[in-house]
């Protein structure tokens, strides 16, 4: 198996969730290949770099794919991350040789409007065209939420058969320790690498115009546009600015909540499976978010609910007392990417055996 994505302007997002799910791979025995195609000086886990630099798209495009035919022939099934509008990889997929999935992270049509742009209509109306012709080339679908998966096929994509592979985190043996404690001053935390629109951080400043509560909240990632000036007018509010791993760790260990987006209708969506969300969990923070995950309604330590402080507060009242331990452990069914992994690993090979397909 291969899983391969390629992207001009890597996320780092991206990077460590290919990272997570080829550790997974190798804790469960399985031959499954992670490749992230990127262009040259970018380092990472399971980063394969392009000679063409990242300005040159047209090379980059053209020596992606013809990388992934040369790793074709020694794979037995392709999973690719889907590129919106991408012609070539339409001519990839209608001549692949051996079984091939695609996968969808996002809802492509909202973020090319989003995006804007004088060619924004027609890079849409191209690629509401190349999804439906891909689908009816590839051996069936991949999505990481019901959302998205419902949204390719209302836009036309007619895959033979669909997944859903959410995302998911490692689980090693470190321990987590301590007690979540509400206090007088609960202490909240809100972290992304660039609080981009869809975060809603001008939401939760609006928030907390609304209320006088006391609370003191975190926020750990690059600040854009005037969002600096709006957090230093409330001293309930700390502006970490971007920040290494050991100081988001030592901020976790003093909240009592992790904070994800609340503004996600501003790219028409209702639910995520952030990475993000499966980081504070795994670390015993429970969270509060303005947006649905994939969780059952079992999962107690994740709490949907209106950008409002009353509610946060109110909420990290009811988890205090409880063990990080506990939150950590009852989160894992969920998003533990080993067994999460291993059911996409079950489905894609039930869906070879059943269609007997070889297109070699």
């Amino acid at each position: 198996m291969l899983h391969a994505a390629s992207s001009t302007d890597p996320a780092s997002g991206v990077a460590r969730q290919m990272a997570v799910e080829q550790a997974a791979a190798e804790q469960l025995g399985l031959d499954w290949k992670v490749r992230f195609f990127v262009p040259p000086g970018t380092v990472g886990e399971v980063c394969v770099e392009a000679r063409a630099p990242a300005r040159d798209r047209i090379a980059f495009k053209r020596e992606y794919y013809a990388w992934l035919e040369r790793e074709m022939r020694s794979r037995d099934v392709l999973v690719l991350r889907y590129l919106r509008y991408d012609l070539f990889q339409y001519r990839f997929v209608r001549s692949a040789s051996k079984p091939l999935f695609l996968v969808h992270h996002t809802l492509e049509g909202p973020q090319i409007v989003q995006e804007g742009g004088r060619a924004a209509w027609a890079k849409l109306r191209l690629d509401d065209a190349l999804v439906r012709r891909c689908h009816a080339r590839a051996d069936g679908m991949i999505a990481v939420t019901g959302e998205i998966a419902d949204y390719e096929r209302a836009r036309g994509a007619r895959p033979s058969a669909s997944c859903t592979y959410p995302n998911g985190i490692t689980y090693d043996d470190c321990p987590v320790g301590g007690t979540l404690e509400a206090g007088e001053t609960p202490e909240f935390l809100f972290v992304a690498s660039r609080f981009v629109e869809w975060h809603g951080l001008d939401l939760i400043v609006e928030a907390a115009r609304r209320t006088r509560a006391p609370f003191r909240l975190h926020v750990v990632g690059e600040l854009i546009g005037d969002q600096d000036a709006a957090l230093a007018a409330d001293p309930r509010f700390v502006a970490h600015g971007p920040a290494s791993l050991d100081v988001v760790e030592a901020l976790a260990a003093r909240c009592i909540l992790g904070l994800s987006s609340f503004a996600l209708h501003r790219k028409e969506m209702r639910q995520a499976c952030t990475l993000k969300v499966r980081e504070y969990l795994r670390a015993g923070l429970p969270v509060y978010a303005g947006h649905a995950d994939v969780f059952g309604v079992s999962m107690r330590w994740y709490r949907h609910g209106e950008c409002e402080f009353e509610r946060m507060i109110e909420y990290s009242r009811e988890c205090s007392g409880t063990s990080r331990a506990q939150v950590s452990g009852e989160a894992r069914p969920w998003i533990d990417k080993a067994p999460l992994l291993a059911r996409l690993d079950r489905w894609i090979d039930e869906r070879v055996q059943m269609t007997g397909t070889n297109k070699s």
